[in-house]
C-alpha cells in the first residue's frame, strides 16, 4: 500500500491562554481544500510561482467545511507561522505549523486556516471547532501537523 498524505487526522492542536493564567485546549480534524491540492501539485512539480504555506489565519465563521471553500468565511486576523519538521511514524514525515494570535480586544473564534500569503492566497486547509472566546492579554495558539 502507497503512503498517502494524512490531512484527515486529529492533527489541529489549539491551546487558549488566558491573562487570568488558565488553559483551554482542544484537538480537531481539518478539511483540505481542492484549490490548496492544486497548488501542493504545483510546489512539488516547482510549476509557477507558487509560494508554501506558511500563514495562518483565524475567523468567526461557522459554515461546515467545503473541499470548494477559498477563503475562511469571517476572517479577524493573520499570522505568519512557524514552520518546521517533526516526527509522527518515520523521522521527517510531518509537517509542524504553528501560529500565536495575540488580542488587544474581544471576538469569538471558531475557525482557522492554513494559506499561502498573509491576506488574500490559497486556503490549503480549514477547520471549525468550539467557540474561543478571547479578551484583551489573551493568546491563541494553534498547531498544525501534517503528515505525509
Amino acid at each position: 500500500m502507497a503512503n498517502k498524505v494524512k490531512f484527515d487526522v486529529p492533527n489541529v492542536f489549539i491551546k487558549l491562554f488566558h491573562s487570568n493564567g488558565s488553559v483551554e485546549e482542544e484537538v480537531v480534524h481539518n478539511g483540505v481544500t481542492q484549490s490548496g491540492i492544486q497548488e501542493v501539485i504545483k510546489l512539488i512539480g516547482a510549476i509557477g510561482t507558487t509560494e508554501a504555506f506558511k500563514y495562518m489565519q483565524i475567523g468567526s465563521g461557522t459554515t461546515a467545511f467545503s473541499s470548494t471553500q477559498t477563503a475562511l468565511v469571517s476572517e479577524i486576523e493573520s499570522t505568519t507561522a512557524t514552520v518546521s519538521i517533526g516526527t509522527t511514524s518515520f523521522s521527517g514525515d510531518t509537517l509542524v505549523l504553528v501560529g500565536t494570535f495575540g488580542f488587544s480586544t474581544t471576538y469569538s473564534v471558531t475557525e482557522s486556516g492554513v494559506f499561502n500569503a498573509a491576506t488574500g492566497g490559497v486556503m490549503l486547509a480549514r477547520t471549525t471547532f468550539g467557540v474561543k472566546n478571547v479578551a484583551k492579554g489573551d493568546t491563541l495558539q494553534f498547531t498544525w501537523r501534517i503528515q505525509a
